[in-house]
């Protein structure tokens, strides 16, 4: 899992949907606009994955992109009442890094859609408290593991591409089996 180490300060997100992709994140900055990237991945790695990059340097979260979840559940559970919530990117440690460029961690990853929002879970852990970032909240839990990562106030195009696009690679998944 990752752990926040600290947390940088708000900037604005760039949320692409495509048919390929079913969501991607991006905090273009100019500050480390070259800066290199470590991505972290986790879900089963093979038909799954939700992956993370962070920079080298800074260890802020620069990108997420979900390209095919374990699970996807279309109804979404009201959220529990986080009162400790801070405005940021998180910046987190990557010192378990070895190689330099990837930390594959195989693990959780489902996704819950609702009408105008998508959560990307990592763990079932209980959320303590929560970061956030213009329309993208991320939850962790007590010991400052990220647990999952809420998009919301997806518009109706965006909502439903990304519905159609988990709904497509699902029946690509299912048919190949």
């Amino acid at each position: 899992m990752l752990r926040v180490k600290d947390i940088g300060r708000t900037m604005a997100e760039q949320i692409i949907v495509d048919e390929y992709i079913a969501i991607k994140i991006k905090w273009p900055t100019s500050e480390y606009l070259h800066e290199s990237k470590v991505y972290w991945s986790t879900g089963n790695l093979d038909t799954s994955m939700l992956e993370i990059g962070i920079g080298i340097v800074s260890g802020e979260i620069r990108s997420i992109t979900a390209v095919l979840p374990e699970d996807i559940v279309f109804l979404v559970d009201e959220r529990k009442k986080v009162e400790d919530i801070v405005s940021g990117i998180p910046i987190v440690d990557i010192s378990m890094c070895k190689n330099g460029r990837t930390i594959d961690d195989i693990g959780l990853f489902q996704v819950q859609c609702g009408e105008k929002r998508v959560n990307l879970f990592m763990s079932h852990n209980e959320v303590t408290s929560i970061i956030e970032s213009g329309r993208v909240s991320f939850g962790l839990d007590k010991d400052k593991n990220i647990c999952n990562i809420l998009v919301s106030d997806l518009t109706e195009e965006e909502s439903y591409q990304v519905r159609d696009t988990l709904e497509y690679a699902l029946g690509k998944l299912s048919e190949s089996e």
